[in-house]
């Protein structure tokens, strides 16, 4: 004897699953050119913002309108997107808008692949350009000589507690803390 199992033929309910699959991708292909459109007009708007702050002597990099952007983005947000993928998207955006008003330089202490290297491109981004520095003095020294926009220094840690290094640094230096990142 042999004997077979039978199942329900699903070619209609196939067919149609690819029909609605196929009009949805169509919907996203859509939505997905408005998007690029609007980002590519806030784009522009950012580069007038780069020349408005060059002409005023404001610096590239404002903690303060991040922060609110972010904020805001968060009221706008009624789902089902999570709050952290808006901020990661955000986040991307506002660094590729740092690079149209001025590119940024942000030196951190290396190597690369190392914990500030790590909290810098959380905090800024993909867009801007890092520079790996030997030690803590050398981010001080390459910020106060405008080689360096932004340094990320460590300025505590879950071993050793404060790093002294950094704190030493701070006395005498001529720049100032803008932000923080916690990681």
């Amino acid at each position: 004897m042999c004997a077979r199992a039978v199942s329900h033929d699903m070619s209609d309910d196939n067919d149609k699953a690819s029909v609605r699959l196929t009009e949805l991708r169509q919907q996203i292909d859509k939505l997905d050119r408005r998007i690029v459109e609007l980002l590519n007009r806030r784009a522009e708007v950012v580069v007038e913002v780069g020349k408005a702050k060059k002409a005023g002597g404001a610096p590239t990099y404002a903690p303060g309108r991040e922060h609110a952007v972010l904020e805001r983005i968060a009221e706008f947000n009624k789902g089902p997107l999570p709050q952290k993928t808006l901020q990661a998207i955000y986040r991307e955006l506002m660094s590729g808008s740092f690079t149209l008003e001025k590119p940024l330089r942000i030196g951190y202490l290396g190597p690369e692949g190392s914990f500030s290297q790590m909290a810098a491109q959380r905090k800024f981004g993909a867009s801007v350009e890092y520079l790996p520095l030997a030690d803590i003095r050398a981010i001080f020294d390459e910020v106060a000589r405008k080689d360096c926009d932004l340094g990320l220094v460590p300025i505590e840690n879950s071993v050793g507690g404060g790093v002294i290094d950094t704190l030493d640094a701070f006395i005498g230096a001529h720049v100032h803390i803008c932000c923080e990142v916690i990681l």
